[in-house]
């Protein structure tokens, strides 16, 4: 597993997030829930630039790691380093896909102005077939972003269904659409948890995942023979407690280190 540290917040209402990458990779267990050993070779980038540069510095970075083919995990910052990362896995493997966890769709009509418009930000730059993003626990979203995902045609499967069919129902469904993209990319918000289990967020919303649910999302989608890469974005040190988001953070992390 390659690991790489991108401290660096976008937005102003993200401040804080930029502390997350050193303060997750210090709480990152030894070993993985299934008694593996974590197998991590860890690196980063400056966060020292504007949102421009920085955009450009994560994409050559994340390249460079696609091309030795190893599985890479990145964590952010805020979910801003997600449209380069992903913009460099696009170039890297044929028929990308990618599976977002988020408690907002990130289609707002505020283009490049925020960590809210990453989704509009993929499919209006053709980075990723709408037809290949999939949309995991969704819950607060506009007017505007519901008909945006519904013109688009885009996967979700928001925390109303999640509920209503059961997680194992969900995943199965999740796995059997990703499981034919050619590489497959999973983002993780940690927004999309609850905030009584991951308080320090950006933008918590009620009603989310609890911190073990994501995890069996994830233990599941680690076993995916077409994952290659990785994001886990949004904690927020600044506004945890406890460090409680932090160590949920670390856990999944070293989920996907296996």
């Amino acid at each position: 597993m390659h690991l790489i540290k991108l401290p660096y917040a976008f937005f102003p209402q993200s401040k804080g997030c930029e502390q997350a990458p050193d303060r997750i990779t210090a709480a990152l267990p030894p070993m993985s829930e299934s008694g593996s050993t974590l197998a991590v070779q860890a690196d980063g980038i400056s966060g020292d630039g504007d949102a421009a540069t920085m955009d450009q510095r994560i994409f050559h970075k994340a390249k460079g790691a696609f091309q030795n083919n190893a599985l890479t995990l990145f964590l952010g910052g805020d979910h801003g380093i997600t449209y380069a990362t992903a913009k460099a896995f696009a170039q890297s493997f044929p028929n990308p896909g990618i599976i977002i966890f988020d408690a907002h769709p990130d289609c707002s009509a505020a283009y490049r102005t925020s960590h809210e418009d990453l989704l509009l930000a993929l499919v209006k730059e053709r980075i990723i077939r709408p037809e290949n993003i999939l949309l995991v626990g969704v819950r607060s979203f506009t007017r505007d972003e519901l008909l945006f995902l519904r013109e688009h045609r885009i996967k979700q499967y928001p925390m109303k269904e999640i509920a209503a069919e059961g997680i194992g129902e969900i995943c199965d469904a999740v796995m059997g659409a990703a499981k034919d993209f050619g590489a497959l990319y999973l983002s993780v918000d940690m927004d999309a948890v609850d905030p009584a289990f991951a308080p320090g967020v950006a933008v918590p919303e009620p009603g989310g995942l609890t911190g073990r649910e994501l995890l069996y999302f994830v233990q599941r989608l680690r076993l995916l023979k077409n994952l290659r890469a990785a994001d886990v974005c949004e904690v927020n040190p600044v506004n945890d407690r406890d460090e409680t988001t932090v160590k949920l953070a670390a856990k999944l992390a070293a989920e996907l280190c296996v």
